[in-house]
């Protein structure tokens, strides 16, 4: 079987996942606290995901990484003490590849546009090239250790993007 992973949200409401456009409008608290990740980089909500002809808060973000690599990979960084993480682990089965894609995740400048070639097809044979950190992630979670910041765990970790809802209620939870 293949799995992605999201975030468990602080505020779950029910069992569903909805992509932050939805929350918006159908649970404005819960998105009140979910937006707070983009804070001081709001620009990126705003970005355009092109073959979907969407927005960036349009679509629900996986990865294929298993959370104890990405808290192994934080507590290399220097974060011993690196806080608990939990993640829904999600059977790719349960998702409509039509509407999946995968966002390659490379160095971008800020306000630069997206483009077809930021991403590539989903294809479930291929998930597995995804699920491994790049070392220039790892990197930042150093440099953001050294500074005293909260790393962005997710740069440059290629994402299945997803356009729609997804039902958790039967998604194991893993916390590391």
């Amino acid at each position: 079987m293949n799995y992605v992973y999201h975030g468990v949200p602080k505020r779950m409401e029910g069992n569903i996942l909805h992509p932050l456009s939805i929350l918006k409008t159908q649970f404005p608290e819960v998105y009140s606290e979910e937006v707070r990740k983009y804070a001081g980089r709001e620009h990126v909500m705003e970005n355009r995901i092109p073959i979907f002809n969407c927005l960036w808060n349009d679509v629900l973000h996986f990865a294929c990484v298993p959370p104890i690599e990405l808290k192994n990979a934080l507590v290399e960084a220097g974060m011993a003490e690196a806080v608990k993480l939990s993640f829904y682990k999600i059977d790719t089965s349960i998702l409509d590849k039509e509407n999946c894609i995968v966002y390659l995740n490379n160095k971008r400048e800020k306000g630069e546009l997206m483009s077809e070639s930021d991403f590539t097809q989903y294809d479930q044979n291929n998930l597995k090239r995804y699920s491994i950190i790049p070392q220039i992630a790892k990197d930042k979670y150093k440099e953001a250790y050294i500074a005293g910041k909260t790393p962005l765990m997710f740069l440059f970790i290629p994402h299945i993007l997803y356009r729609g809802s997804v039902n958790v209620s039967s998604a194991e939870i893993i916390t590391v």
